[in-house]
C-alpha cells in the first residue's frame, strides 16, 4: 500500500473501490484493499494462481525488487533479463534502488529496508506513462523514458539540489542581503524558506528538497539540512584560547589539548546573524559558541559563525 501512495493522483483517477478483489483474502473495505486491487490492475503485483495475496506474510526483498520496478515502468525490460527472481534483483541494483540496504536473495524486508528502497526509488529514474488504457477492469500502459527526470521530478515536481546558502534576509557571505523576506538563495538561486530552517544555515553547504511551482516559477523549501561535505568545528566560548586568538588564526582548547585553525582573508565572520569584519575580539565571545566552517572541502575556513549572547537581570516588570 505504501508504493500505491507513492503514486500520487492515480488512485484519485482510479476508483476502484467498487471493484471485486481478484484476491479470494483480501475481502474487507477501506484504502488498503483498494491500493493492493490497483496495485493488482497496474501490473505492479501479480495474482497468484491460488487467488491467494497473503497480506499477513512478510514480503521477501525479490519480491520488493519486482514491485519497485514494476512501478517504474521497467517490468519488460526486467523480464527480458531473465524475469522472477534475479532480473528483476539484478535491474534494480543496476539502479541503485539496494544502495544502503544489506541485501539477501532469501531475506525479507525490513521498515528501515523499506524506507531505504523508497527513497532510493524515488531518486532513480523512470519510464513514465505516456497512455492508459482501461478496459474489461484491465489497465494497460504505454511508457516512455522520462529524460533528465526522476520518480520525485516527475510525479511529485519535487527537486533536490546541493549548495551553499548565501544568503537569507538579514545578511550574506558576500555583504548585504540578497534576497526578500522568507527567502534564501542557495548557488545564485532564490528559495523560499517555507517552513523550514534554511534561513540558519547561511555558510553551510546544504542539502534540499524544494517543490517547483511551474506557473510562478517559485522553488519552495521542503526540507534541508547541512550536508555532509562539510567540515565543522564549533568551540564554546569557555573554550577559546583568547589570548592567541588573532584575525588569522583562531585558537581554542579540546579534550585539554591546544588547537588551532588558519583563517584566511578570504573567510567571511555572521556575528549573531549579520556579517562583520574578522577580528580577534569578535573570535572571543564572552558567552556562545564559535562555529567554524569548511564549506568546500578544500582545507580551509570559508565561514565563521559566532554566537555572543548577553544575560539580562530583570529588576521587575511593571504592570
Amino acid at each position: 500500500t505504501y508504493i500505491i501512495r507513492c503514486c500520487d493522483d492515480i488512485p484519485k483517477i482510479i476508483d476502484v473501490s467498487q471493484e471485486e478483489s481478484p484476491f479470494t483474502d483480501v475481502t474487507w473495505a477501506g484504502e488498503d484493499r483498494d491500493a493492493i486491487v490497483l496495485a493488482e490492475q497496474l501490473g505492479i503485483i501479480d495474482r497468484a494462481e491460488n487467488g491467494l495475496f497473503r497480506p499477513d506474510d512478510n514480503i521477501t526483498q525479490p519480491e520488493m525488487a519486482k514491485i519497485v520496478m514494476n512501478l517504474l515502468g521497467y517490468d519488460e525490460v526486467c523480464r527480458m533479463a531473465g524475469g522472477f527472481p534475479m532480473g528483476y534483483v539484478s535491474k534494480a541494483a543496476e539502479h541503485g534502488l539496494f544502495n544502503g540496504c544489506a541485501f539477501t536473495p532469501e531475506g525479507y524486508i525490513t521498515k528501515n529496508g523499506l524506507a531505504k528502497l523508497l527513497m532510493n526509488m524515488l531518486e532513480s529514474d523512470m519510464l513514465y506513462v505516456k497512455s492508459i488504457w482501461y478496459s474489461n477492469s484491465k489497465i494497460t500502459r504505454g511508457y516512455r523514458k522520462a529524460e533528465d527526470k526522476n520518480y520525485l521530478n516527475y510525479v511529485y515536481d519535487i527537486y533536490k539540489t546541493i549548495g551553499v546558502v548565501s544568503s537569507n534576509e538579514y545578511t550574506s557571505i558576500n555583504g548585504t542581503a540578497e534576497v526578500s523576506a522568507g527567502q534564501v538563495m542557495i548557488d545564485g538561486q532564490i528559495y523560499d524558506v517555507a517552513q523550514t530552517k534554511a534561513a540558519e544555515l547561511v555558510g553551510y553547504s546544504t542539502e534540499c528538497y524544494y517543490r517547483y511551482h511551474a506557473d510562478s516559477g517559485d522553488r519552495e523549501i521542503l526540507y534541508a539540512q547541512p550536508y555532509r561535505k562539510n567540515r565543522m568545528i564549533t568551540v564554546d566560548s569557555e573554550d577559546v584560547a583568547a589570548s592567541s586568538v588573532t584575525a588569522g588564526k583562531f585558537c581554542y582548547y579540546q579534550d585539554g589539548r591546544s588547537k588551532s585553525e588558519q583563517i584566511p582573508k578570504s573567510a567571511t565572520l555572521i556575528y549573531n546573524g549579520g556579517q562583520m569584519k574578522i577580528s580577534a575580539e569578535a573570535l572571543c565571545p564572552e558567552l556562545g559558541t564559535v562555529t567554524l566552517i569548511d564549506n568546500d572541502s578544500d582545507g580551509q575556513i570559508d565561514v565563521i559563525r559566532v554566537m555572543n549572547y548577553r544575560t539580562i537581570q530583570v529588576s521587575g516588570i511593571a504592570k
